[in-house]
């Protein structure tokens, strides 16, 4: 079995703090290799590690998780969206899904989300 490990690295650079997620075709395991991935605004990991200018925050809210985008080379996504739950992701899906191009799946990871929020809550 071929296992490709994918590392998101956490807050500014120097903190050093990861999840590292093993992919193979059984389900993905997650572990998370240090703390930190915090800061003023709240918890979050980078869903494009090669841009650390957008990051992805979550939170948990009645038992649901919720996702908000930050770009910093694009404020207008943070100032006009709010906190997204993962089921109305899940049903935007199909939408992307018939139109091709940005792939949700890689920016709202619910494993990692689900990862973060337990680890900080």
């Amino acid at each position: 079995m071929t296992v490709r490990l994918v590392t998101l690295t956490a807050g500014f650079p120097d903190e050093g703090a990861c999840i590292t997620k093993a992919r193979s075709k059984a389900a993905p395991q997650y572990r998370r290799t240090n703390s930190g991935m915090k800061d003023k605004v709240g918890i979050y990991y980078y869903p494009f590690p090669e841009n650390k200018r957008v990051r992805m925050y979550v939170r948990e809210k009645s038992g649901e998780v919720e996702f908000r985008m930050k770009n910093e080379d694009d404020p207008s996504i943070w100032n006009d969206h709010g906190w997204v739950p993962y089921g109305a992701i899940q049903q935007a899906r199909v939408l992307y899904d018939k139109r091709g191009g940005f792939d949700p799946n890689r920016a709202y990871d619910i494993q990692i989300a689900k990862v973060l929020v337990q680890d900080n809550g």
